[in-house]
């Protein structure tokens, strides 16, 4: 009975040390198996991570060579500016250049046409007087005539005789006729070459694009002709 005492301790001690290694087993099995979920876990939020990274990457990427395309563009865009910029300043220069031109024309236009003025009115403060000498040669003539019909001699008859007036006539009506037609009186001036004819043959000249002075061959267009008044 001791013996089998014995053996009934001895196994009852092996079946509390199995349990004991049964209890530390389990206990190392679910500690792999956490491990193991864990490690899964740990995995999965790797390739996830590397996924999202990828991803991450590739919207980098793309956002670079969408900013380097606009990049391109506006250093494109920006040449372009910059040639258009460079020819608007040329054209620019250009038009101040021709603005001071045209400022330095009007202004000797100004002063010709204030000198054409003068001139004009010389000449026609002349041709005035040409006109009244004319007159008064006429009348002189006529009365001539009348002294030399009535048979009379007087101090004028000594002075002139009737050819000699007609001559002076004739010479002071040359001044106040045009030189083209010669049956017209002067009446605009040429003011390139201050040469005067009827108004009748200068319209003819421009008319016909015959744009000379019939005196002098000097081209002239409309506005170089102004009137004159007697």
């Amino acid at each position: 009975n001791a013996k089998s005492l014995s053996t009934i301790l001895h196994l009852k001690q092996l079946s509390e040390q199995l349990e004991q290694e049964k209890s530390l087993l389990e206990k190392k099995l679910k500690s792999a198996n956490q491990l193991a979920v864990m490690t899964r876990l740990t995995a999965n939020a790797k390739e996830k991570v590397e996924r999202e990274a990828m991803a991450q990457k590739e919207l980098a990427e793309e956002a670079e060579r969408r900013t380097k395309s606009e990049m391109e563009a506006l250093l494109r865009e920006k040449d372009v500016l910059l040639e258009e910029l460079s020819i608007n300043k040329s054209q620019v220069e250009k038009s101040n250049s021709e603005l001071n031109k045209l400022k330095h024309r009007c202004d000797d236009l100004v002063s010709n046409s204030t000198v054409n003025q003068q001139q004009i009115m010389k000449l026609s403060e002349d041709l005035e007087v040409v006109k009244k000498d004319a007159i008064e040669a006429v009348r002189k003539a006529a009365l001539a005539k009348t002294h030399m019909s009535s048979g009379s001699s007087n101090k004028f008859n000594s002075e002139f005789t009737a050819e000699q007036l007609t001559i002076q006539v004739n010479a002071l009506k040359s001044r106040i006729s045009c030189p083209v037609c010669n049956t017209r009186d002067k009446k605009v001036i040429i003011t390139r070459c201050r040469h005067m004819f009827c108004r009748q043959c200068v319209e003819l000249n421009l008319e016909s694009r015959n744009r000379k002075c019939p005196s002098c061959g000097l081209r002239f267009d409309r506005k170089d002709v102004e009137d004159v008044w007697f």
